[in-house]
C-alpha cells in the first residue's frame, strides 16, 4: 500500500533543561496530547513512542531532529508503534471492528504495509532489525484466544516460533545476526511462569537464570547479550537480570522490591525501572557494577525504556497531576 504518512509536523518545544544523576533531560510532549510515552531511540537519534489525544485515542509518533510526526495507519481506529530500526517501523493497529493487525512503515518513503499472519485473527509486530527482518506474535485459535505463536519474517518467508511445550510464545526483540529473543509459557508448569529463550536458525537456547522460578527477556544487543527479569514464583515479584558474555547477573538496584531491565546496548549498559519499599517507581541504569537511579526532576515516578550505544536514554515519567510525559536523557560529559 502506497500511502503518505498521515502527519502533522511540530517543532519540539525546547523545555527548560532538567538535570539529575549526571544526565540532562528534555521533556517530550506531543503537542495537544493528554499523555506521551517515549518507547525507544535508534542509532540516528530518532525517538518513537505513542501519545493520546483529547478523545483518549492513541497514535504513534516519530520525533526526528526536533520535529514530531504522527504515525497513523490509514483508516485505523488507533495505532501503536512498537519497534523500529534506522529504516523501518513496526507496530499494530486496530480497525473499525476492533481487530488487530500488524504494520510496517518506511518513513523515508511514506509506505505503509499491513501484515497479517496467514490464518490469524490477531497479529502484532514488535521486533525489527536493520536487515528488514521482522517478528512478533499472532493468534489463530478463536476457541482458545489466549494461545499465541511467535514468528519472524525473513525475505518474506514466515517462520512460526513456538517454545517447546508452550501455547503462549512471544517474540520481543531481534538483532542483525538473526537472533531473536522471546518468552514462552507452558500451561502444565503454570500459565504465568515465563521461560526466556534465544532463537536462531530454528535452534532454541534456553536463557534460564540459575535458581530462579522463571526468567523473562525484554532486551537484546548485537552481541547476543540479553536483559529482562526473574520471578520468585508464579505471578510473584520480578527482579532485573542480564546475561553478558554468557554470565548471568541480577541487576536489581539496592532497596528495590520489584524491577525489570528493559534495554541493553552494545556496551553492556542496562536500563529499566524499579519499585522501592514505598511503592515509588524509579528508572535505573547499570554498568560494570555501578547503579544510577534516574528520577526526572519534578516527577513522582520515572522509568527508562531504552538506551542507545552512546548512553542516551528515553523513557516516561509522571508528574503530581498524574499525566504521563516522555523524556530524553543525555549523559553529561
Amino acid at each position: 500500500m502506497r500511502q503518505v504518512i498521515k502527519l502533522t509536523l511540530f517543532c519540539l518545544a525546547v523545555s527548560p533543561l532538567l538535570f539529575a544523576a549526571d544526565y540532562r533531560f528534555v521533556k517530550i510532549d506531543f503537542p495537544n496530547s493528554t499523555e506521551t510515552l517515549a518507547n525507544g531511540i535508534n542509532a540516528r537519534g530518532d525517538i518513537v513512542g505513542r501519545y493520546a489525544d483529547a478523545e483518549s485515542v492513541f497514535h504513534g509518533f516519530l520525533l526526528r531532529k526536533g520535529v514530531f510526526s504522527t504515525i497513523d495507519f490509514p483508516g485505523a481506529a488507533s495505532t501503536d508503534l512498537l519497534g523500529f530500526s534506522t529504516r523501518t517501523m513496526v507496530g499494530q493497529f486496530a480497525d473499525a471492528d476492533g481487530n488487530t493487525h500488524g504494520w510496517l512503515l518506511s518513513p523515508n518513503h511514506g509506505t505503509f504495509r499491513q501484515f497479517d499472519a496467514p490464518g490469524a485473527w490477531f497479529t502484532t509486530l514488535s521486533a525489527i532489525n536493520h536487515r528488514g527482518d521482522f517478528g512478533g506474535v499472532y493468534r489463530d485459535d478463536l476457541d482458545h484466544p489466549a494461545r499465541r505463536h511467535g514468528f519472524i519474517v525473513v525475505k518474506d518467508v514466515l517462520t512460526t516460533i513456538d517454545y517447546p511445550g508452550s501455547t503462549r510464545t512471544s517474540i520481543v526483540q531481534m538483532n542483525d545476526r538473526g537472533q531473536a529473543v522471546g518468552i514462552g509459557r507452558i500451561p502444565s508448569e503454570g500459565a504465568t511462569t515465563p521461560y526466556g529463550f534465544l532463537w536462531k536458525d530454528g535452534v532454541f537456547t534456553d536463557v534460564s537464570f540459575p535458581g530462579a522460578f522463571g526468567t523473562g527477556l525484554d532486551g537484546l544487543n548485537e552481541q547476543g547479550d540479553v536483559c529482562g527479569f526473574t520471578t520468585d514464583e508464579a505471578g510473584g515479584l520480578t527482579h532485573a537480570m542480564m546475561r553478558l558474555n554468557g554470565v548471568f547477573s541480577h541487576v536489581e538496584p539496592p532497596g528495590a522490591i520489584d524491577s525489570i531491565a528493559l534495554s541493553i546496548n552494545d556496551r553492556g549498559q542496562v536500563a529499566g525501572w524499579y519499585d522501592d519499599a514505598l511503592g515509588n517507581i524509579h528508572g535505573f541504569l547499570y554498568y560494570q557494577g555501578v547503579f544510577t537511579t534516574i528520577d526526572v526532576p519534578g516527577s513522582v515516578g520515572s522509568e527508562v525504556t531504552s538506551i542507545d550505544n552512546n548512553g542516551v536514554i528515553t523513557g516516561d515519567y509522571i508528574r503530581a497531576d498524574g499525566a504521563d510525559h516522555g523524556f530524553i536523557g543525555t549523559p553529561e560529559k
